[in-house]
């Protein structure tokens, strides 16, 4: 036999509500019809009541104040740095639209334009063109490399810059001697989707060592 719990002076019912609750049955022979459903209603109310006495409000969590996607979110950039190229999802790409893409090395590492640095360099960017996936143009900077480069789909793309990137940076710490990360970032791509656009950026790939070298006297001077 389960035991029950003695109610209280606060849950100890009146005496129309013992009368309330006992079994229609009892309450039948004593009442007629009409004084019956009645007592129904009064029994019913008085249920009602009692199951919204034992019903309790629930208490909703309270916003999040931290974490979460909101603006201002994210690393905020290092004074005195170039700020990264952002964590997005990148446009499709068609294949018919060639792509200017920028790969810049840590700050550590400012001299592929070495003697030593160049020639390993040069047969990286070689040897990264395969079948779906062509690098047509390049431009070897003392901490950044210019390409132009083709592709027949995203998954192409993603695949020949992956590879390159793993290619330059055994290269360049083989030639250098040393472990660790080369690109300090994610890889730039702006695709070319005019005629125009191609044009200004040959223009600008062929002709960026020159524009270097000129500035670099420049800033000396």
């Amino acid at each position: 036999m389960a035991l029950q719990r003695r109610p209280g002076n606060a849950d100890r019912p009146s005496d129309g509500a013992r009368w309330l609750d006992r079994p229609l049955e009892v309450q039948r022979h004593r009442l007629s019809p009409a004084a019956l459903d009645r007592r129904y209603l009064a029994w019913y109310e008085v249920r009602l009541f009692k199951m919204a006495h034992r019903l309790q409000q629930l208490v909703l969590p309270s916003p999040r104040t931290w974490g979460g996607r909101r603006a201002g979110a994210g690393r905020k950039p290092t004074a005195g740095r170039r700020r990264g190229v952002p964590h997005v999802a990148r446009p499709p790409h068609h294949a018919s639209y060639p792509l200017h893409v920028t790969l810049r090395t840590g700050p550590t590492i400012r001299c592929l334009r070495a003697a030593r640095v160049f020639p390993s360099v040069r047969r990286v960017l070689a040897a990264s063109s395969h079948d779906g996936f062509r690098v047509v143009h390049f431009s070897i900077q003392d901490d950044h490399l210019h390409l132009i480069v083709e592709a027949e789909d995203r998954a192409a793309l993603t695949r020949g810059l992956r590879g390159l990137a793993v290619r330059l940076a055994r290269a360049v710490n083989r030639a250098l001697g040393r472990r660790g990360p080369v690109c300090s970032d994610r890889y730039h791509a702006r695709p070319l989707t005019s005629p125009r656009a191609v044009r200004i950026a040959l223009v600008y790939v062929l002709k960026s060592a020159s524009y270097c070298f000129t500035s670099l006297q420049a800033r000396n001077h």
